[in-house]
Formats: C-alpha cells, sequence, structure tokens
C-alpha cells in the first residue's frame, strides 16, 4: 500500500477549504466508502493543516502509479454540489476542487495539478493565446522556447 497525503483546495480562490471543512467531511464520509468497496483505497477525514485541508489516502500498489485524484475523489465534489448550499457558484473550468499530491513519507509533490489556482491558469491559457496569435519574430521564438521547454518534459 502506497501513502499519499492530498490537499485540497477550491478552484475558486475567493473561498478556502479550511473555511469548509465540516463539509468537506461530509463529503468525504459518503466518497469513503465507494473508494474502498471499489479500489481497496483508504480515505480519512479531511484534517486542517494551517489555513489548508488535507486528507491521507492508502492506496494498492497497483493503482498507486496511475492514480488520479480527480477521478477517484471526485464524489467529494459532487456531494457538495449536490448537497452543499452555494457551491454551484465556485465551479471554475467544471472544476470544484483542486487537489494536490505528496507522497506521505517523503512530503514530495506528485501532483497532478501544479500549486496555480484555477483563475491563474486560465490567465496562463489566456496569454498563451495571445502569444500564439502574434506574428512578430519575439513572439515565434518565445513560441518556440515553450515547445521546447514542452518536448524536454515527454
Amino acid at each position: 500500500m502506497k501513502d499519499l497525503k492530498v490537499w485540497m483546495d477550491f478552484a475558486d480562490t475567493n473561498i478556502r477549504a479550511i473555511d469548509y471543512i465540516q463539509d468537506l467531511r461530509k463529503a468525504t464520509d459518503h466518497a469513503r466508502l465507494n473508494l474502498f468497496g471499489r479500489y481497496n483505497i483508504r480515505l480519512e477525514a479531511p484534517m486542517p493543516d494551517g489555513d489548508r485541508v488535507y486528507l491521507e489516502l492508502r492506496i494498492p500498489d497497483e493503482l498507486a502509479d496511475g492514480f488520479k485524484c480527480s477521478k477517484r475523489l471526485k464524489g467529494i465534489a459532487s456531494w457538495l454540489l449536490r448537497y452543499g448550499e452555494g457551491y454551484d457558484k465556485h465551479v471554475v473550468q467544471n472544476r470544484l476542487l483542486v487537489y494536490t499530491i505528496a507522497d506521505a513519507q517523503s512530503g514530495l509533490t506528485i501532483s497532478e495539478a501544479s500549486r496555480l489556482t484555477g483563475d491563474e491558469k486560465i490567465k496562463v491559457i489566456e496569454r498563451m493565446a495571445a502569444l500564439l496569435l502574434r506574428t512578430d519574430d519575439v513572439a515565434t521564438k518565445r513560441v518556440q522556447r515553450i515547445i521546447d521547454i514542452l518536448e524536454e518534459c515527454d
């Protein structure tokens, strides 16, 4: 079994997860049974970590490598949207929650989501789109540099 620590943040940066920890605990209780029954994933109750909220997961080794938080933990956000009050106003690009994953022993982030918030990610996309629309030499060189960086990541 692999132990992971997952920080939960709202995609909307105007609200903080710590302020809604009780609702997050209720939603996690409902998701816990499904995850254990289907995938043998053990999910602990959300805990405060300063002004953030985290939960701990124990994942079978065969699922750990390809583990996608948003896919496996979607029951938490679904419960909040269905039974919570006003959470539908805080959805950003079809996401209510953003997860940051870290190995529980080392604390190293192995996240599918960076520390950028949903709003920040949208601004980056807007800037990139504007850069792609330009045809001058400076823009072309910057786009090529970005492409080179992306190819290094493969």
